[in-house]
């Protein structure tokens, strides 16, 4: 009797496992950071790069042009963690 719960309560966790495992391969991997910045990160890295535009001038620029309203310090971390993202999936 408690030999043939225990078996059944163990294929009950293989089931479980195997449920959890299909779950986990269906959900949507993301991989890049939802920041206000990464539409116009390519803009931004030119502005940077070319035109040696400091966070604080991309920051003015943003506002301006772009109507999207972020701090400096908010862009500097925007434009360091997409610029880290696109570097390990290798379209940098």
């Amino acid at each position: 009797m408690i030999e043939e719960k225990i078996i059944q309560l163990e294929n009950e966790v293989q089931k479980l496992k195997s449920i959890k495992a299909e779950i986990k391969s269906k959900r949507k991997k993301r991989n890049y950071s939802g920041s206000k910045l990464r539409p116009y990160f390519i803009e931004a890295k030119k502005l940077k790069e070319d035109y040696k535009f400091s966070f604080a001038d991309i920051s003015l620029w943003l506002k301006t042009f772009k109507k999207i309203k972020m701090k400096p310090d908010g862009v500097r971390s925007a434009y360091r963690r997409i610029e880290k993202e696109d570097e390990i999936s290798g379209e940098g």
